[in-house]
């Protein structure tokens, strides 16, 4: 067994002990020591959860539907996402969400990028609103 400290720290596994007095005859006193205190060991999956927790949670946040366009929406799906029930933007703010741009939304050519019409083929309730608001479209 490890030494043992004054204190009740045993110094070899680094763990405290709660140190507990006896008598047990004329000028003799037992001192014992229990690890009632001590708390076991992490295993190697908690933590193995613990050091995966913050990627999880990035990548869960990633998926929400308030991030915009993402790279498999076609102008009407991802109108309908922003002006949907999770979000309910106003079809103005879902446009600029939803636009694309001849540089593919890069920063490289910003000064010279157009805006590419929204393809709103097949969607009269979406054409509607973008003749009311001025933006431009492909029926």
């Amino acid at each position: 067994m490890g030494a043992m400290s004054r204190s009740g720290f045993n110094e070899e596994s680094g763990r405290g002990t709660s140190p507990s007095f006896q008598m047990s005859g004329i000028n003799e006193v037992v001192v014992t020591y229990s690890a009632a205190r001590a708390q076991p060991e992490a295993t190697s999956m908690q933590r193995m959860a613990r050091r995966a927790f913050p990627f999880v949670a990035l990548a869960l946040a990633a998926c929400s539907p308030e991030m915009g366009r993402t790279w498999n929406d076609t102008d009407i799906s991802c109108l309908r996402k922003q002006m949907g029930d999770a979000v309910h933007t106003s079809f103005p703010l879902a446009a600029n969400e939803c636009q694309r741009l001849t540089n593919h939304n890069t920063i490289f050519g910003a000064d010279h990028a157009k805006i590419i019409p929204l393809d709103l083929k097949g969607a009269p309730d979406l054409q509607a609103l973008a003749e009311e608001y001025g933006y431009s479209y492909t029926k």
